[in-house]
This record gives C-alpha cells, structure tokens and sequence, in this order.
C-alpha cells in the first residue's frame, strides 16, 4: 500500500500535464479562427462523442446564418474539451469577393467527450470547418463564390442542360409575377437591422412555373436560401410569343429589410 498513493499521485500529475498540454495545443489550433460547423448546427450547447457524432444540443441550419463561431477558448479536462466562442454571421463582401464575420450577442459551446485511447482532434476537425474546406457541405450556388470564380455562368435548363433564352422587354417575352414576392426575414436577424439586397437568375418555364438558376449577387446572413424559397413559391404569367408560354430567364432582385 506504502507504493499505491506514490503511485496514484504520480499518474494523477502525469494525467494533469497530459491534459494541460492538450489544451495549449488546441487553444494554438483553434483560437481566434472562425469556423463552421458541419450542418451549420444551431444550439448554445451542442454536445458530441469522442468521434464528432453528434449528440444532443444542436439541429441543422442554414449555411451563412447558423452554425459559425469565432473561438474564444478551449479548456480540456479528463472527460471532455470544451471549445466555446462567439456566434457570428457570415456577410458575403462582393468587393473583397469573399465571406466575413458579423458577430453577434450570442455564445456558443461544443463540448466533445474523451474516449481514453482515442485523440479527440480527428472528431473536433470532422466537426469544425474553416470557411475554405467548406464547399463541399453548402448549397451547390455557393461553390464558385467561395471558390473565388464570380464571374456569371450561362443559363441552363437544370433538367436537359439546354441554354435557356433571356427575358426581352422589346420582344415582349418578359413573365409577370401575379403577386409580389414577400421574403421571410429571419427573426434573428431584426436586433442586427440588417438590410441587404440578393439577386438572381430565375427560370420561369412555360407554364409560369419558376425556378432559381443561380445567385449572381449574395448575401450571406442566410438571405440568400430565404430569397430562393421566395421566389419558388411565386405564381407568374409566362412570357409568351405566338400565344404560346416560353421558358426565358431573367434578373430578380430580392429586398430584405428588419421588420418594423
């Protein structure tokens, strides 16, 4: 017994510097970087196993409005790593041609349970996203921005791949919208004030039915996926030449302002 408590106290000290060292390197990591995470996931308190599967604390939301934090801190005990920081938007700079932070009031904390044998980065890095290993996870219109490529693609019919025709005033093949388009503004948005401006290309087929090709200017702050849903649910009158509908494309620009 006289070597037991040595013993016990030894690895006890051992443990606590292993830990130690663990959360110097984790803080150097991840410290003052702003990431996402997979799912863009909502919660102040989202919990995790050793291998980056989700627990309980978080559901998914919408890339450039959910889900992103800039890294306070991280603090490692025995059974887990907490990383927490703040919530932050994510505003599209079309001049810098790039995503930036907008911080928000909110907190946010992932904690990751430790599994002895087990590192714990592999499941915080399969978790954790920096804005340019996220293309691979986001809605497929935000792909070339963040890949830097702004430049406008040629419309195409998303079903046989055909070039679609332009909308023109002077041959009269412009649709007409029966009712203006009324975007939801995300409430967690209205503290902010954010007023922003999302343009499109938008598809409206024969039979007034319309769909959005591509984004020519985002957003961010989720807009974007708000402006989309918008215009889907629109009803138009199709252009027509010879009194028959014709699928032709043109620019929607959608407003988004605070409610009053």
């Amino acid at each position: 017994m006289r070597f037991l408590l040595p013993l016990l106290i030894f690895l006890q000290a051992a443990g606590a510097n292993s830990d130690r060292a663990l959360q110097e390197t984790l803080n150097s990591k991840y410290s003052r970087q702003v990431l996402t995470t997979r799912q863009f996931l909502i919660g102040p308190r989202i919990l995790f196993d050793a291998d980056g599967k989700l627990v309980s604390g978080g559901t998914p939301g919408i890339f450039t409005l959910d889900g992103s934090l800039r890294v306070e801190g991280v603090r490692v005990t025995a059974d887990r790593v907490e990383i927490r920081g703040q919530q932050v938007f994510l505003s599209y700079n079309p001049k810098a041609q790039k995503l930036e932070e907008y911080p928000t009031n909110d907190s946010m904390r992932l904690e990751f349970a430790r599994k002895s044998g087990v590192s714990v980065e592999p499941g915080i890095d399969s978790v954790l996203l920096p804005l340019d290993k996220v293309a691979m996870f986001v809605p497929p219109y935000w792909v070339r921005f963040l890949q830097g490529k702004v430049e406008l693609q040629p419309v195409k019919d998303a079903t046989t791949g055909v070039l679609v025709p332009r909308a023109s005033e002077s041959l009269g093949l412009v649709p007409r919208a029966k009712r203006p388009i009324t975007p939801k503004y995300p409430p967690i948005l209205t503290p902010y004030g954010i007023v922003r401006e999302v343009l499109l290309h938008v598809i409206v087929d024969e039979n007034g039915k319309p769909e959005v090709a591509d984004i020519i200017e985002p957003a961010g702050f989720g807009l974007d996926q708000m402006a989309i849903e918008a215009v889907q649910e629109g009803e138009y009158e199709p252009a027509r030449q010879d009194g028959k509908g014709v699928k032709v494309y043109f620019r929607v620009r959608v407003r988004f302002n605070p409610p009053r």
